[in-house]
């Protein structure tokens, strides 16, 4: 019912409507759009920031001190990351 709609208000149908996305293959499938070289992914820190956290949180409850041990932890993972997105920038 929809198809019939579709081919009376496009003019030229003839009342049929193609069901086909592309009608000749190479029209657009698998086309190289820019000739630029693909860039490598950016490496990330964010791993090393949740591991840290964790860490830190631990060995602050080992010492009795859990926030500080959460802080420290953040700070260190974040400075690392830092560093890996320092690092990475350059290439």
């Amino acid at each position: 019912m929809l198809d019939a709609a579709l081919a009376k208000s496009l003019r030229g149908t003839g009342g049929a409507v193609r069901k086909v996305l592309a009608s000749r293959s190479g029209l657009w499938h698998g086309e190289v759009m820019t000739n630029e070289p693909e860039k490598q992914a950016p490496k990330a820190g964010g791993a090393l920031i949740a591991i840290f956290t964790l860490v830190g949180a631990g060995i602050g409850v080992a010492f009795g001190q859990p926030s500080m041990g959460l802080v420290g932890g953040v700070g260190f993972g974040s400075g690392l990351a830092i560093l890996i997105w320092l690092k990475d920038r350059k290439r």
